[in-house]
């Protein structure tokens, strides 16, 4: 009997991309297509090789309840806004993979699994940017130095082919976030503290802080001090025009539900595609005192709905060990923590993501004696 493996909001602009990989790279998994929209949902399902479609609701305190056969992994991609499919899998002891969470959503449910049945699986939260493949190789970057800042800046397309879950991170902007500065944890507000960035050698444009999941993870899992991620469009126009709304009070004035539509229409438009562009720069203390530098620069010719869907893809083949990976372990886990870089790596370049690692940007010099 083949394994089944639900994506819950399958039919949406990431979820269509990863179920035709899995479908392209693992034509034995049975893919179940969930949503809201059956029809979408089946006309997925009916242009894969060994698919089905599912209606969900996820306000039901069991959205699975309506499943004959329980599926071996279930991949949200859509919000799991009540916690009601984390309670589900961690009750019937099923893998959980979750890739939508923001900061705040992921500490409530770190907060909150002590309260819920023990895991009898894996439960894997890969929030962080891009379904946490920039926190793995940030990681990687920072594994062996001390005391290390991490930097880490996204040039954002507008003409990008977004999912809607990716304008989410526009109703953060009016709220502080927390980040780890100088070793110190420290709050911040989002479209401050700007710095020039160049992006693969191109002229250099300002991004911008924003909350992201990578500034709370990373600094549990490396030796970094200070920890930031920072954001700007391709049009500088555009970038310009949201700092002014934020800095001057108002996007808090139309924050909330009521306002939502009007806050994602502003920049939400997605077009048929553009590149999605991340530098990842590190620079920290070897163990011999020296201070060294490392940049790797990450771009997705097929943006960053395709980067997501590819960094989901990378988590669903170690949880259920596909490729020749040992299975996930059982237990909560950030994906950060438990994903080798090297696999990582290869994936995105058999995927057709650009890897560039630039040498010491800074040359080693002996830490002064004084």
């Amino acid at each position: 009997m083949s394994v089944q493996v639900l994506l819950v909001g399958g039919s949406g602009v990431v979820g269509s991309q990863l179920a035709r990989l899995l479908g392209q790279q693992h034509p034995d998994l049975h893919l179940i297509i969930g949503g809201r929209s059956r029809t979408n949902a089946a006309l997925l399902a009916d242009e894969l090789p060994n698919a089905s479609q599912l209606v969900l609701d996820l306000t039901r305190d069991d959205p699975l309840a309506q499943l004959e056969r329980l599926p071996q992994l279930v991949v949200t991609l859509a919000n799991d806004t009540y916690d009601h499919l984390l309670t589900t899998c961690l009750r019937h002891g099923i893998p959980y993979l979750d890739i939508t969470r923001w900061t705040s959503h992921l500490q409530r449910a770190i907060s909150t699994l002590p309260a819920l049945p023990p895991a009898r699986a894996p439960v894997v939260f890969a929030s962080s940017w891009m379904a946490s493949v920039t926190a793995i190789l940030a990681s990687e970057q920072a594994e062996d130095l001390l005391d290390s800042t991490i930097n880490i800046d996204i040039k954002y397309a507008l003409n990008d082919k977004a999912g809607p879950n990716s304008a989410h991170y526009l109703d953060q902007l009016s709220e502080s976030f927390t980040v780890l500065q100088h070793g110190q944890p420290v709050a911040k507000y989002a479209f401050t503290d700007s710095q020039r960035v160049s992006f693969n050698g191109s002229r250099p444009i300002r991004t911008y802080r924003f909350d992201a999941p990578d500034q709370m993870t990373l600094p549990l899992l490396t030796a970094a001090s200070s920890v930031s991620t920072r954001i700007a469009f391709d049009s500088a126009l555009a970038t310009a025009g949201l700092m002014l709304l934020v800095r001057s009070g108002l996007w808090q004035a139309i924050s909330g539900q009521r306002f939502s539509r009007l806050r994602h229409r502003l920049l939400y438009n997605p077009g048929s595609g553009g590149s999605h562009q991340i530098r990842i720069s590190v620079t920290g203390q070897t163990r011999d005192g020296a201070t060294l530098q490392r940049v790797l620069e990450l771009e997705d010719p097929y943006g960053q709905s395709h980067l997501t869907a590819v960094g989901a893809y990378i988590q669903i083949q170690r949880i259920l060990g596909l490729g020749g990976q040992t299975p996930a372990r059982c237990g909560a886990q950030y994906a950060e923590a438990c994903t080798d870089p090297v696999v990582t790596r290869s994936t995105l370049e058999s995927l057709g993501v650009h890897l560039r690692s630039y040498p010491p940007l800074t040359r080693p010099k002996p830490r002064s004696t004084d």
